[in-house]
């Protein structure tokens, strides 16, 4: 047997047979004068555990203790850094930007890498400029290992960049 038959044979058991239902117990009549007075304390007890004051920050600060207000002056600092960081952050992304835009113009103006050198010279300092003199020095060491030359490279990319951009060659 499953739990479940067990359950019903021993709800049968214990429930004499002869007993009819009981019937459904009505509630209480009350009257219109105890239900609004009943009413009348509800909303007496609603007020009282409300409070009958309202709350505001500078009586909330005035009621804190020393934790409580070392924990708030704390917090209060971290947004302050967290709001400072935020801007900074803008500022240096717009800043950024505005570089990598004056580079990319100075940069499409030269006709070759060393005109290119040339021109991102009198550029201020950032960041792509600092990648774009690291690449440059990186070049200049493998040349003076003659590793490699400026034709070399010119060479290398203008058969990378035919053979990408032309069709695919027919085996005979």
């Amino acid at each position: 047997m499953t739990l479940m038959n067990s359950l019903l044979t021993f709800a049968q058991q214990a429930a004499p047979a002869d007993t009819a239902p009981a019937a459904p117990v009505a509630p209480p009549a009350i009257t219109d004068a105890e239900r609004q007075e009943a009413l009348a304390r509800g909303a007496e007890a609603q007020a009282e555990a409300a409070g009958s004051q309202d709350v505001s920050m500078i009586e909330l600060f005035v009621h804190l203790n020393a934790v409580e207000m070392g924990v708030m002056i704390i917090l209060a600092a971290c947004t302050i850094y967290a709001v400072a960081l935020l801007f900074e952050k803008i500022y240096v992304m717009r800043k950024t930007g505005k570089q990598t835009k004056d580079f990319l113009a100075a940069f499409r103006k030269a006709n070759s890498v060393e005109e290119a050198e040339a021109i991102v010279r009198k550029l201020p300092n950032s960041g792509i400029k600092a990648m774009f003199d690291a690449g440059m020095a990186e070049v200049r060491r493998t040349q003076d290992l003659g590793l490699y030359t400026m034709r070399d490279a010119r060479d290398h990319d203008a058969a990378r960049c035919g053979h990408d951009a032309g069709p695919p060659e027919r085996a005979s």
